[in-house]
């Protein structure tokens, strides 16, 4: 069975002892909702949790630090400190949230709302209909003729 979907015959043995009943037997189904369950998810938000790491990150917005300063500063204040870190990402959501105080009506960079971050999807380009340099003809690159 592992062989033909490619994976280790013990990956396979960890799956059915993990997700069997307790009588033994392995349905699908209930091992997809007990992997559901193990899951730990939500956490709870880092500055809900933590009331110094709020008041620091509240006294800073209100002398209009940037979340990335903010974020810089507690790595480098509290090395050693895990609870006291959040990410750029943590104190934008803690703000638009209200955990963190009223929002005064636009950010640093004037928008009133967050512009939409698109991880893993290439940008369209400026220009309309564009010819990359890679796919330009070879006698543009040897400058040999003129293009009107």
């Amino acid at each position: 069975m592992a062989a033909s979907i490619g994976k280790s015959f013990q990956t396979v043995y960890r799956e059915i002892k993990r997700g069997s009943k307790p009588d033994g037997r392995y349905q699908p189904w209930w091992a997809h909702n007990q992997a559901l369950l193990r899951r730990r998810r939500p956490n709870t938000e880092k500055i809900r949790a933590s009331e110094s790491l709020r008041m620091v990150v509240r006294e800073k917005l209100t002398e209009k630090w940037s979340p990335q300063l903010i974020a810089r500063l507690l790595t480098r204040t509290h090395p050693g400190d895990p609870s006291m870190r959040a990410c750029p990402e943590t104190i934008y959501r803690g703000l638009f949230a209200g955990l963190i105080g009223r929002r005064n009506g636009a950010l640093g960079t004037g928008r009133t709302r967050r512009k939409k971050q698109r991880r893993g999807v290439p940008s369209p380009n400026k220009i309309k209909n564009m010819t990359l340099i890679h796919q330009r003809p070879a006698e543009v690159n040897d400058r040999k003729t003129l293009r009107h």
